[in-house]
């Protein structure tokens, strides 16, 4: 690790990195960073990256045609003119391809294009005042602008980008691996980490839909685009930009997407009436009667389901009194009195909420927690399987949250093989022989390898301990009579990896 010498704020991985962050952008970033401004303007510090990649770069000659332009807004409007359908061909400059991104500033806010153009203005005057860019600036530009000029190109080229980033960026993330080495049952929080936003002009390319058929993932400064649907061979491939249809209404992400990208959504999810308040199953109660899901339509309470009334009030109150249960439960003292308590906070729940609930689903990931904690692992699989299928509903067999719940269930497999080969005795009465319990275990595995791969890459360790996992289970399938060997199955599960 070598760190900057004068702000001792960046650091650099090597000596390549060094050399080439302090050669390419740093040195013009480094007198900013000692005075912290670039927290402060959010994602204009993209845009300032893309100007000074434009610049280290050198800007592209246009066709003779063109004449020279001694203007800004000349040399703007000749780059503008290069056709979209070619700026994707090898032999055209790279350049183009980040250029020529919508930007939708014509259709943004006066008061948001207002804020852009203030940032644009204060990073230029930022280069002027406090670094000499500008008598590096000319010579990358190629033409021979005014100085005046150079500075207004530079002040838009950042305007433009701004514009362009909020329409086309990437929100980078990364596998959050962090987790508890002791529990049995991994993170159930978001299995995502935000660590940057990048801009992709391929991937920008690629249209709308709530429902998306394409995942995005990334490793190092790559994406990735894998397809989670079957794609018919000239199909469109169709990336979500905002909100997915399974975790807002459809007026929500409408007005989501018309605030940052200025269209109407027409895409089937949207236009799908029976899908307009899907995700409102997911808060809803349930129905007393025939405990279908109940959710407001305009001022009352309606089951999808049936024509009865629904009594709101009691139903909160039994909500209300379930929360309390559960909160008493975490505070007890032993884990077997926690999940005691927490089954019967449990039930009461499963009585008045959805089965698709949201706290319904974490309420049966705590349990299975808690079971998985004193040994009972037979019901802690069966409260994650139940999840699984919730999940799948909505967000699809395919999906990270169904991925984070398979890995979750071959963790506890791995974890009931291993106790029973600790304590035969204690399981005797288990209907499953340790052999069947094994080739399940190895079938989960592989379907949470699958999974992995699609959602997360074949670089990630959770993915390679699964791998590994699944060797081991082969391996003792294909091995000896387990009741003629235990003590090699025995050696062979010290090698798993709970992940």
């Amino acid at each position: 690790m070598i760190g900057c010498s004068d702000c001792s704020r960046v650091v650099y991985c090597d000596e390549a990195c060094h050399y080439l962050g302090k050669n390419f952008y740093h040195r013009w970033e480094c007198i900013g960073v000692r005075a912290n401004i670039f927290p402060i303007i959010g994602i204009a510090h993209l845009a300032f990256r893309v100007m000074l990649k434009y610049a280290h770069k050198g800007f592209p000659r246009l066709p003779e045609s063109a004449g020279t332009p001694t203007t800004a807004a000349a040399l703007i409007a000749e780059y503008s003119k290069v056709d979209n359908i070619n700026i994707y061909k090898k032999e055209t400059e790279s350049f183009y391809r980040m250029f020529n991104l919508s930007s939708n500033l014509g259709s943004s806010a006066n008061t948001d294009n207002i804020q852009y153009a203030l940032s644009s203005t204060m990073l230029t005057l930022y280069l002027e005042q406090n670094t000499n860019f500008f008598e590096y600036f000319p010579a990358r530009v190629g033409y021979p602008l005014p100085m005046n000029e150079m500075k207004l190109l530079c002040a838009a080229l950042i305007f433009r980008s701004l514009g362009q980033l909020i329409s086309n960026a990437h929100t980078v993330m990364e596998l959050n691996t962090g987790q508890n080495p002791n529990m049995p049952i991994p993170c159930t929080s978001s299995p995502w980490r935000r660590i940057g936003t990048g801009i992709y002009p391929s991937a920008s390319m690629m249209n709308h839909s709530c429902e998306p058929n394409i995942t995005n993932v990334f490793y190092k400064n790559h994406l990735f685009v894998k397809v989670i649907r079957e794609l018919p061979k000239g199909g469109e491939v169709l990336n979500c930009y905002g909100p997915h249809y399974a975790r807002a209404s459809t007026d929500d992400r409408r007005e989501a997407l018309r605030i940052q990208y200025g269209f109407h959504c027409m895409c089937p999810a949207c236009v799908d009436e029976s899908r307009k308040d899907f995700v409102s199953l997911f808060s809803a109660y349930a129905c007393s009667s025939c405990k279908g899901p109940v959710t407001w339509e305009g001022t009352r309470m309606c089951c999808h389901q049936c024509p009865n009334e629904f009594p709101l009030q009691r139903a909160q109150n039994a909500a209300e009194t379930a929360d309390a249960m559960h909160a008493i439960a975490m505070r007890a003292r032993t884990k077997e009195e926690r999940c005691d308590r927490m089954v019967r906070s449990y039930r009461l729940m499963q009585q008045v909420l959805y089965r698709h609930h949201n706290i319904l689903r974490k309420a049966s990931d705590d349990l299975a927690m808690l079971y998985a904690a004193i040994g009972e692992y037979t019901k802690s699989i069966d409260l994650i399987k139940q999840n699984i299928q919730s999940f799948e509903y909505q967000f699809g067999s395919f999906s990270v949250e169904v991925t984070n719940e398979i890995r979750k269930m071959a963790n506890l497999m791995l974890g009931r093989i291993m106790k029973y080969l600790d304590n035969p005795e204690l399981d005797e009465r288990q209907p499953m022989p340790i052999k069947d319990w094994i080739r399940e275990t190895l079938k989960i595995a592989k379907k949470a390898t699958q999974l992995m791969e699609l959602n997360f890459g074949t670089w990630q360790p959770m993915y390679r301990a699964l791998k590994d996992n699944e060797d081991v289970l082969e391996n003792m399938l294909a091995g000896p009579r387990f009741h003629d060997h235990p003590e090699c199955f025995n050696h062979r599960l010290q090698n798993l990896n709970l992940i």
